[in-house]
C-alpha cells in the first residue's frame, strides 16, 4: 500500500507538471504575435522563464511531456535569448516582475536548446501614442519598474564614434519633452466663452435682442406700460486657420519619434502656429466692433489708471451691454514697462495684488491662467498679457483691451486636424503634411470690450 500510495503521488505530481507545462506553451504561442508590443514581450518573456523552469522540474521526474523533446517548427525560444534593449534591462535594484510560478533566468541544458536564436536589438513603437502606451503600463499589474517610467527609451541607436566601447552605447533621447518652437500663447481665446464647433455649416449665429422691453408701476384701473423689443442675429463666418508643410515619404516613412511618426511632432510644431493665428482671428472679431477710448497723450502711470477707469466705464454704462469689466489686455514689453515706475524713493507704483479664486501658474505650460501677471487693479480686473495684439489702425500705437471676454465674446472651435497628402503623381514623393482647424468669433456683446489707444502707448515703451 506505501508503494502504490507513493505511485499515486509521483503521478499527480506529474500529472500537476504536465498541466502546467501546456498552459505555459499555450499562453506563450498567443503572446508570441503580440512579442512587438512592450507590454506584451515583457509578459512572453515572464511565461518563457518560467516554461523553461516547468520543463526542468518535469523532466527531473524522467518523465516525457507528449510533444516536448524538440518541437522544431513549432519551437519556443529560449528566455534568456529573448533579450530586451539595454534601456529596458532591469537593474539589480529592481524587483523581477511577478509571476505565478519561478522564472528562471539562467541557461538550461534541456533537449531543447535547438532553438533559434531571437534577438531584439530596438524596439519599434507601435501606432498607439506615447500618452496611451504609457497609460496602459501605469494600469498593468505586474509590468516591472522600467515600464512604468515610460517608453523614453524609444528609437535609441548605437554610437558609431569614440573609442572604447563607444559603439555599444546607446543615445538617449527625450521624445515625450520634444521642445517645439513656441508661439504666442491664446491669452486673449482662453478667456472668452467658447461653444464646441457645429458638424456642418459655414456660418454660425447668436439669437439677440437689439432693443429693450418696458416694465413700470400700473395706477389701479390704467393701462401697462408696453414696449416691443427687436431682435437680430449676431453672427459670422466659420473661418479656416491652416498651415503646412512638404517632407519627403521616406522622412514620413521611416522618421520615428517617441511614439509615433515624424509627422506627429511636426503636427506638434504646427499647432504653435496655429494657436497664434487663431488668437489673432479672435482679437481683430473682438475689436472690430469694440468700444474707443482715447488715450493720453504723452504717458504717465496716473494717465493710464484715468485711460483704465474710461474703458471700465465703457461697459459699464453702455445701454444693452453693462458688464462688468473682468481683465485687461496689453502686450507683455508694455506689462514690463508699467511695472517698471518708480516713485521718488524708488518704490514700484504698480505691484502685484492677491486675487481670490484666480490661480497663478507655476511654469509656462501654454494653459488658461499662464498669461495672468498676478496685477488686480481697481475694479478687481486683472491683468492679463497677450502680445498678438495688433497695432492701432496704421499707427505705432499698442492697444489697451479692456473686456469682459467670458460673456462679451463667444468662441467656436474645432479640433485641429492633422493630415498627410501624398504627392500627385509622386515624381519626388514628397508628402504634404497640413495642419487646420475650423474657428468663429462671435461678439454677443460688441460694446463688451473696450479699446484704448493714444500716443502714451506706443509700441516702443519696451
Amino acid at each position: 500500500m506505501t508503494h502504490m500510495s507513493a505511485s499515486t503521488e509521483q503521478a499527480a505530481i506529474r500529472a500537476d507538471a504536465e498541466q502546467r507545462v501546456t498552459e505555459l506553451r499555450r499562453a506563450a504561442r498567443e503572446l508570441w504575435p503580440s512579442r512587438d508590443d512592450v507590454a506584451a514581450l515583457c509578459e512572453l518573456h515572464a511565461v518563457l522563464g518560467a516554461l523553461r523552469q516547468a520543463e526542468q522540474e518535469l523532466r527531473s521526474t524522467n518523465t516525457q511531456v507528449s510533444g516536448a523533446p524538440c518541437r522544431s517548427a513549432d519551437q519556443l525560444p529560449d528566455p534568456q535569448r529573448l533579450t530586451f534593449p539595454p534601456q529596458v534591462r532591469q537593474t539589480s535594484s529592481e524587483k523581477p516582475m511577478d509571476t505565478d510560478g519561478p522564472v528562471s533566468r539562467g541557461t538550461s541544458s534541456g533537449d531543447c536548446d535547438q532553438s533559434p536564436t531571437l534577438s531584439i536589438a530596438f524596439f519599434r513603437p507601435t501606432t498607439k501614442s506615447f500618452h496611451a502606451r504609457h497609460e496602459e503600463g501605469r494600469q498593468s499589474p505586474g509590468l516591472p519598474p522600467y515600464f512604468h517610467r515610460g517608453e523614453k527609451f524609444l528609437d535609441a541607436e548605437a554610437s558609431a564614434t569614440g573609442g572604447g566601447g563607444a559603439a555599444f552605447v546607446s543615445p538617449y533621447f527625450v521624445w515625450d519633452a520634444l521642445a517645439p518652437y513656441r508661439g504666442i500663447n491664446k491669452t486673449f481665446t482662453s478667456q472668452c466663452g467658447t461653444e464646441p464647433m457645429p458638424d456642418y455649416g459655414l456660418q454660425v449665429y447668436v439669437p439677440a435682442f437689439t432693443s429693450t422691453t418696458g416694465t413700470s408701476t400700473q395706477t389701479e384701473g390704467q393701462s401697462v406700460l408696453e414696449v416691443d423689443p427687436t431682435t437680430g442675429l449676431q453672427g459670422t463666418q466659420v473661418e479656416t486657420i491652416t498651415g503646412q508643410i512638404t517632407m519627403t515619404q521616406q522622412l514620413s516613412d521611416r522618421g520615428f519619434s517617441g511614439g509615433g511618426s515624424f509627422d506627429k511632432a511636426m503636427g506638434k510644431q504646427l499647432q504653435q502656429q496655429l494657436d497664434e493665428s487663431i488668437e489673432l482671428y479672435v482679437l481683430t472679431q473682438a475689436l472690430g466692433s469694440a468700444a474707443q477710448v482715447s488715450g493720453q497723450s504723452s504717458f504717465s502711470v496716473a494717465g493710464l489708471y484715468q485711460d483704465l477707469a474710461l474703458g471700465r466705464e465703457k461697459l459699464t454704462d453702455t445701454a444693452g451691454t453693462r458688464l462688468r469689466p473682468t481683465h485687461l489686455f496689453t502686450t507683455s514689453d508694455f506689462y514690463s514697462y508699467v511695472t517698471r515706475q518708480v516713485d521718488g524713493s524708488q518704490r514700484p507704483i504698480v505691484t502685484p495684488m492677491y486675487a481670490p479664486g484666480f490661480p497663478l501658474e507655476a511654469g509656462d505650460a501654454q494653459t488658461k491662467w499662464s498669461r495672468f501677471t498676478g496685477t488686480v487693479l481697481p475694479g478687481g480686473v486683472l491683468w492679463f498679457e497677450a502680445d498678438k495684439i495688433p497695432a492701432f489702425g496704421t499707427t505705432s500705437e499698442t492697444q489697451l483691451i479692456v473686456s469682459a471676454p467670458d460673456e462679451a465674446m463667444l468662441v467656436f472651435e474645432g479640433d485641429p486636424t492633422l493630415a498627410a497628402y501624398p504627392q500627385a503623381g509622386a515624381s519626388t514623393l514628397e508628402v504634404v503634411l497640413n495642419l487646420r482647424a475650423y474657428v468663429a468669433a462671435v461678439p454677443r456683446y460688441p460694446s463688451g470690450t473696450a479699446s484704448i489707444a493714444g500716443s502714451a502707448y506706443t509700441s516702443t515703451l519696451v
